[in-house]
């Protein structure tokens, strides 16, 4: 096995490992979580193979859109001249860190069953940190809390559900098909048992779209205008939101409470209300805020006026730190992201790669839409993109073998 994939491998693995939550803190070493110190490691091994010409690496569209986006990004820490320390800390955990493993991932693989594997291994690693604690949720039906970054896990738990039901087929071995469905339901049971509202639907909701888009340009291209429409909309109809219509009652029963801790939210029309109330009156705080810079946004650290750690949406929390600037570079990133694993659709081999793209982009989007990309998720989405964007590469490489036979 070559240096590159491995390392690839362990880095994977090393991402569950950062999601998981000890004595409430995060595992970390000299201040460095464990993702970060592979990618020292892979540093080193890129700048030597690039070197000595042993790979070659060139940036494509998305690549460039994706560095824009995080400089971009840089903007608001400047900004936020009063806590610099503070956001530029927050600004090397959402984007820098990140926009290193969106880049050194795709020196690592060159070949779409290199990341199939990392996936894989990064699911094995995260059966590992989750099984202890399973019996009791399993027992109780408390939703999945403690020692974890839930949502976050919910997402990576997606992914491998699509990696698994997408590669089935290509298992032979009636014992390894077994494990393999086995594997698929222990994941679905996680997502279920952390009971994120977001993930679930968005997984079902994409999950049944795809079979739609995918068919057609046509569908392709009326789905992005709906994202932009629909994402500008929402900007729109938070000016003219009735206060009255997102008033709550603060005081909880315990009935409540209760089932707020466990799986049962999930179909509780209640919780959905009380929390999508709670939601929109913080939506329409933060975008008042950014309104008072809407062009360079209010700083990074302008949702702590807000009382919380994040604004619970990530167009809003853009357009609070980065304001139209930001939203636009992003929306940009977006609709590219989309176009390049839709280039590749109709592609031999490639159908079932651009599934799964759509559906993980897709829900990893609806999360944000709900509940931010803090907690690791902009780390997930970075890597999201750098395997768009290597498999885009890998297309573009087998059309011209192709055209030379």
């Amino acid at each position: 096995m070559s240096i590159g994939p491995l390392l690839g491998y362990i880095f994977m693995a090393t991402v569950p490992i950062s999601f998981y939550v000890f004595q409430g803190k995060r595992f970390t070493v000299f201040g460095m979580t464990s993702p970060e110190i592979v990618m020292i490691i892979i540093l080193f091994y890129s700048i030597i193979v690039l070197a000595l010409k042993l790979k070659t690496f060139y940036f494509n569209l998305l690549d460039w859109i994706t560095i824009l986006f995080v400089f971009f990004s840089l903007i608001p820490v400047i900004i936020s001249a009063d806590d610099l320390y503070i956001a530029a800390r927050d600004y090397r955990h959402l984007f820098l860190t990140p926009l290193f493993a969106y880049i050194l991932l795709q020196i690592c693989f060159d070949k779409v069953k290199q990341m199939n594997i990392a996936l894989l291994i990064s699911a094995v690693i995260l059966i590992i940190g989750t099984l202890p604690t399973f019996p009791y949720y399993l027992k109780t039906g408390s939703r999945l809390e403690s020692g974890f970054n839930v949502i976050t896990i919910a997402i990576m738990c997606s992914w491998y559900v699509l990696m698994l039901y997408f590669t089935k087929d290509d298992v032979s071995n009636t014992i390894y098909k077994w494990i393999n469905y086995l594997l698929l339901l222990y994941m679905l049971m996680i997502i279920f048992f952390i009971g994120s509202r977001a993930v679930i639907s968005g997984f079902v909701i994409s999950y049944i779209f795809s079979f739609f888009i995918l068919k057609k340009k046509l569908y392709q291209n009326l789905f992005l205008i709906f994202i932009v429409v629909g994402i500008f909309s929402f900007y729109f109809s938070l000016m003219f939101l009735d206060e009255n219509l997102i008033r709550v009652d603060k005081v909880m029963t315990e009935d409540y409470r209760e089932v707020s801790h466990s799986i049962f939210r999930i179909t509780s029309i209640e919780h959905w209300t009380y929390d999508l109330k709670i939601r929109l009156s913080i939506w329409k705080k933060a975008f008042f805020i950014g309104l008072e810079n809407p062009l360079f946004g209010a700083g990074a650290a302008a949702y702590r006026s807000l009382h919380l750690s994040t604004p619970h949406n990530i167009f809003l929390s853009i357009f609070l730190t980065s304001g139209v600037l930001g939203v636009l570079t992003f929306l940009i990133l977006i609709v590219n992201s989309y176009l390049t694993f839709f280039s590749f659709n109709n592609l031999k081999n490639y159908p079932q790669i651009t599934k799964f793209f759509f559906i993980s982009f897709s829900v990893l989007l609806f999360v944000g839409a709900t509940n931010d990309f803090s907690a690791g998720r902009y780390l997930l989405f970075f890597i999201l993109l750098s395997a768009i964007s290597t498999a885009k590469k890998l297309s573009i490489k087998d059309i011209n073998i192709n055209n030379r036979r």
